[in-house]
């Protein structure tokens, strides 16, 4: 899956920027993996990961001024999910010196100059021929823009993203996972799905009740046992009386 690397500036309308000096790892810098160089040059081994550094100044935000924007391929390291991408990145007044080998064609474009048909001695020979194998060597060489001046110290910036392989997926799959979900097409309509935290707190509840409701049954019937009984609390019969006679006899 191809992503896109983006850094943007906040600052004046002329300022630009540099990105240089990217690396990858996996949350180890000691393992770093190199992808560009001190001028911000895509390694010739790491273009296949790694486009060239780009610029615009449509930004589409006026704060921001200009961005850089690198297009790479997701990539990962065994047995890791996460890969962090660090570069460094400088704040320039003006233009920004640009990776000599980006150019439009990525060929060095070399000037010919005519050469008058003037006899030469030896020695105008030599000289000639170290002035062309100077000017050659200077045309190689990589040039800086020595009147760019950069704005404060560099700043170095880093990224964390998660990259998951259908190998990952694979494995998840595999793993035995419980899932509770609503009820499908194909359930019965008697059918409840319950989390394992809900159903504990159900049981909880339902000893809880239970104790309480025998422990009331016990308190009520105690109180019913101290309770006199009711025969000892009706008044006497009218036709009793204090005087009893046995036999005809009063007493």
């Amino acid at each position: 899956e191809m992503m896109t690397l983006v850094v943007g500036v906040e600052g004046p309308a002329n300022a630009d920027i540099l990105v240089r000096e990217c690396v990858a790892h996996d949350g180890t810098p000691q393992a770093s993996y190199q992808l560009t160089d001190q001028e911000g040059c895509v390694l010739g081994s790491r273009k296949k990961v790694l486009g060239s550094w780009q610029k615009t100044k449509d930004t589409g935000n006026p704060s921001i001024s200009v961005i850089a924007f690198s297009h790479f391929q997701a990539f990962k390291f065994p047995d890791k999910t996460d890969v962090y991408i660090e570069c460094e990145v400088d704040l320039c007044a003006q233009a920004c010196p640009v990776c000599p080998l980006d150019g439009a064609s990525g060929k060095k474009k070399r000037k010919r100059r005519r050469k008058r048909a003037i006899p030469r001695t030896p020695s105008r020979r030599n000289e000639e021929d170290k002035t062309e194998g100077g000017a050659a060597e200077g045309n190689n060489r990589p040039r800086h823009n020595n009147n760019t001046k950069t704005m404060g110290e560099g700043v170095r910036l880093a990224r964390r993203l998660r990259v998951i392989s259908p190998e990952d997926f694979s494995i998840v799959r595999d793993t035995p996972i419980t899932l509770v979900t609503k009820k499908t097409e194909g359930g019965a309509e008697d059918e409840m799905c319950v989390s394992v935290g809900s159903f504990v707190a159900a049981v909880v509840m339902a000893l809880l009740v239970l104790v309480l409701s025998s422990t009331m049954t016990a308190v009520l019937c105690l109180r019913v046992r101290t309770i006199p009984s009711t025969a000892s609390t009706y008044l006497p019969d009218t036709s009793f009386h204090a005087f009893s006679t046995v036999s005809g006899k009063t007493r």
